[in-house]
């Protein structure tokens, strides 16, 4: 492991955020580079403050942490296990949790085959791993269009109920309908 804190320290990029660091400058955003590098310089980072990861999608969460840990002697799983919570929480990372794909038929292929399916896994989920060091908030839903509303409010309602200490949070294209959507999130 030590190789790739070596490795990562060397690089330019690894440099200049450690300035943005040092003075408080935060979030910082890695574009523009590998994978494996984005990895690499998170590692790198942690060692001197904490990181909050945020990916594009649950595919680049899962290969994150997979980069991570590989680079750290670890093996990963998905999604967010105990193990590899611990690790982040030791690596000073912290998670906006994954629970967007959590519904029952909104699109074309539905991870749940009804609502109540999709509910319960959610909570047994959040009550799973809500305490944990790592996670600092739910990535509760994903461009889910208003018709949704009654159901976006009883996940959110049912998210407070469960854990009122983390925020939940959204994202949206429908930027001209913003306000309608703020009761869903916090």
């Amino acid at each position: 492991m030590q190789l790739f804190y070596d490795a990562g320290a060397q690089l330019s990029a690894v440099s200049e955020l450690r300035k943005c660091l040092a003075k408080h400058i935060s979030p910082i955003s890695l574009t523009g580079v590998s994978q494996i590098h984005k990895a690499q310089m998170m590692l790198t980072l942690s060692q001197d403050a904490p990181l909050l990861a945020v990916t594009a999608d649950d595919a680049a969460a899962k290969q994150l942490c997979e980069d991570i840990n590989f680079m750290a002697g670890e093996r990963a799983a998905y999604p967010y296990p105990a193990k590899e919570l611990n690790f982040l929480a030791a690596k000073g990372l912290k998670v906006i949790y994954g629970l967007h794909d959590y519904w029952g038929k909104v699109g074309k292929t539905p991870r749940y085959k009804t609502d109540d399916d999709a509910q319960a896994a959610c909570r047994e989920t959040v009550l799973k791993v809500k305490d944990h060091p790592a996670i600092i908030g739910w990535y509760v839903l994903d461009e889910m269009p208003l018709k949704f509303m009654p159901r976006m409010l009883a996940r959110q309602r049912m998210m407070r109920e469960l854990d009122p200490d983390h925020p939940t949070w959204g994202v949206f294209f429908q930027y001209y309908q913003l306000r309608e959507y703020m009761p869903v999130c916090d």
